[in-house]
C-alpha cells in the first residue's frame, strides 16, 4: 500500500483479483479499481503516475501456454512452472479516462525503489534490476545482480534502495 503524494488516498494492490484500489482513508470506501497485471506486489508514486510490479507479468494471450494460479490464467513455463513475462503497469491518478500502461521488464518483478526520475525494479527470477526512466516509462539499462563475474543464477533481488549514489540490492537466496 502507498498514500497518494498529497496524503489524500490510500492505493492498495489486490494481489489475488489482479487490480490495484483507490480508498478514501476517512470514509473507508474504495473509490476507484484498475485491473493491472497479474498479482500485483508493490506500489511507487512518481509525481501522479503509480507504477505497480506485477509479479506474474502480463495477462495471457491466446495459443499462450499458461498455468492456473487463482483463476487467472498466467502466461508460464509447461514444466517449471514460473511466468514467462514480466511486467510493470503504469496508472495515471489524474487521468481518470486514461488506459492503464506496461512496461516490460524482468521476470517476476518485486521490490522498487524511486530516486529522482529514475525507478529501480528488482526481477526476482531472472537476478537482474531494471532501471526505468519514468520521464518516457522505458527500460534504460538492465544490471545483472551475481555478486561476482562467473556466479551462478539464483541469487533471487528482492529488496532494493539507493543510499550515499549507490544502488543497494538485496539477493533472497544468498543471504546477502
Amino acid at each position: 500500500m502507498t498514500y497518494s503524494p498529497d496524503g489524500s488516498t490510500l492505493y492498495a494492490a489486490v494481489n489475488g483479483q489482479n487490480t490495484v484500489v483507490a480508498i478514501d482513508p476517512a470514509a473507508g470506501t474504495i473509490t476507484r479499481t484498475w485491473d493491472v497485471g497479474i498479482a500485483p506486489r508493490q506500489l511507487k508514486f512518481v509525481g501522479t503516475k503509480l507504477y505497480v510490479s506485477d509479479e506474474g507479468g502480463r495477462h495471457a494471450r491466446p495459443g499462450e501456454t499458461t498455468i492456473n494460479s487463482y483463476g487467472t490464467q498466467v502466461p508460464a513455463d509447461p514444466y517449471l512452472g514460473p511466468s514467462t513475462t514480466g511486467v510493470l503497469s503504469v496508472i495515471d491518478t489524474a487521468d481518470p479516462g486514461a488506459a492503464v500502461g506496461q512496461i516490460e521488464v524482468g521476470l517476476h518483478p518485486t521490490a522498487m525503489h524511486v530516486k529522482d526520475d529514475v525507478l529501480y525494479v528488482a526481477n526476482t527470477n531472472d537476478d537482474t534490476v531494471s532501471v526505468v526512466d519514468t520521464t518516457t516509462d522505458e527500460v534504460v539499462q538492465t544490471i545483472a545482480t551475481q555478486p561476482y563475474q562467473g556466479s551462478a543464477i539464483g541469487y533471487a533481488p528482492n529488496a532494493i534502495t539507493v543510499h550515499n549514489g549507490r544502488l543497494l540490492v538485496s539477493l533472497g537466496r544468498s543471504n546477502a
